[in-house]
């Protein structure tokens, strides 16, 4: 059963909390998903729903026994914080959600402090350290309809290091949407330690539809120098498309994956630098899909020996092979057996087993942080599973013909100075 429980009654839309008992499950995973996220930041505040929620989560840790694991996870709407505890630890859980949702104990000025600190080094790192999201942050500026969705993907670290902990007390005591989804083992014992929690405001509404528009006219590539990196990174950003269209897209995404995992190969260090080859994600519903890739490595010259090509000549090559996958993409539409292979690899990641089946990630609570987060973000950004198996080859293609049309393209460049013993290959 392919998150049909999502679609129909009672669904985690309507109820509380949303139920969802694994055959065979070792433990039992909770979160809590609140509706309030980063681009929902005041203006001058950028980094205050980050904050709030490692304050949550700390609260949470600090009620009761120890966990099994624990964490937060913060997008651009919501900020979700979970726990996963042994299956009698039901108590525990409740102790966990309750104190999340406001009723633990209160953080010193000097947790909050911290917690502070490292939400700043984080944004930090994020709009100018890592290629991936230094480029992200370039296409946000560009793209972005609105001044919040325009700041760097974690905020702005002069701003965030600016809150006090007066201003996280604030933020947490205010009324935010919440939705709450418990998976594993449950048990009638579960049902009950949740019953008696006051949890009436759990209820969080989808979010609407955030699109971005392509710049009307063609606008020069931005390009960044860095020092700390060795070769060039090159990235292509579109707007994604509406919501209805985003099933057909996600597929398409999948295929382009693949492509370019079989046509370019990594080189190394684009995982570790956040500039995978497609960087989109259909749960976050993010607005922006990039395409990156990174230049191959310089190559040190002997003495007397001059270099066969620049930093540019090599940023000129690196977009060559970027612009060839998305003309492949526009150009060639999906396989009958490539698009049966990404339609598997995306439903497996939004899928739980029906109540009859077992599968055998069940037996592994490390796994269960990611279906849980992905049965919370499929609610609260309206992911529709059913229309992944109704997509065709034909409405695949002309998603992505359409969205990644060049006139769409803003690119950005990320390139390093030029080193007198270093060049490279001419290609």
């Amino acid at each position: 059963m392919l998150l049909a429980w999502l679609l129909a009654a009672p669904g985690l839309a309507q109820a509380p909390v949303a139920w969802r008992e694994l055959a065979g499950a070792t433990a039992t995973a909770v979160g809590v998903l609140f509706g309030e996220g980063l681009d929902d930041d005041p203006a001058g505040r950028s980094g205050l729903a980050a904050v709030t929620a490692a304050a949550r989560l700390e609260r949470g840790r600090k009620g009761g026994a120890p966990l099994l694991a624990s964490g937060v996870k913060v997008g651009a709407d919501y900020a979700l914080v979970f726990c996963v505890v042994a299956a009698d630890q039901h108590d525990r859980a409740a102790a966990f959600v309750d104190a999340v949702r406001g009723g633990g104990a209160a953080l010193t000025d000097d947790a909050l402090e911290i917690l502070i600190a490292r939400a700043a080094l984080a944004a930090d790192d994020a709009e100018f350290l890592y290629p991936g999201d230094v480029l992200m942050t370039r296409a946000r500026r560009r793209l972005a309809d609105d001044a919040a969705r325009a700041r760097p993907p974690l905020g702005r670290a002069s701003e965030c290091s600016e809150l006090r902990p007066a201003d996280i007390r604030r933020h947490l005591e205010s009324a935010t949407p919440q939705r709450l989804a418990v998976l594993g083992a449950v048990s009638a014992a579960w049902r009950s330690a949740f019953e008696a929690m006051d949890l009436a405001s759990g209820s969080c509404p989808p979010r609407g539809d955030v699109v971005f528009t392509a710049p009307s006219t063609a606008l020069p590539v931005t390009q960044d120098s860095s020092d700390r990196a060795d070769s060039p990174y090159v990235g292509a950003a579109f707007p994604a498309p509406p919501a209805a269209r985003r099933a057909a897209f996600a597929l398409g995404l999948e295929v382009a994956k693949a492509r370019a995992f079989r046509g370019m190969k990594l080189r190394g260090r684009e995982l570790f630098a956040r500039a995978p080859f497609v960087r989109w994600s259909w749960l976050e519903a993010e607005p922006i899909v990039m395409f990156y890739r990174r230049g191959e490595d310089p190559v040190a010259l002997l003495p007397g020996q001059r270099r066969k090509a620049s930093v540019a000549d090599e940023v000129a090559a690196t977009r060559r092979e970027l612009e060839a996958l998305l003309a492949d993409l526009r150009d060639r539409p999906p396989s009958g057996a490539e698009l049966a292979a990404a339609r598997a690899l995306l439903l497996s990641s939004v899928a739980l087993p029906g109540p009859d089946e077992r599968a055998e990630w069940v037996t592994e609570p490390a796994t269960y942080p990611g279906r849980l987060q992905a049965m919370l973000l499929a609610a609260h950004h309206g992911v529709d599973a059913a229309a992944v198996s109704a997509a065709t080859k034909a409405d695949v293609a002309e998603v992505v013909r359409a969205a990644l049309a060049p006139a769409n393209t803003s690119w950005h460049v990320i390139a390093p100075r030029e080193r007198a013993r270093f060049g490279f290959r001419r290609r």
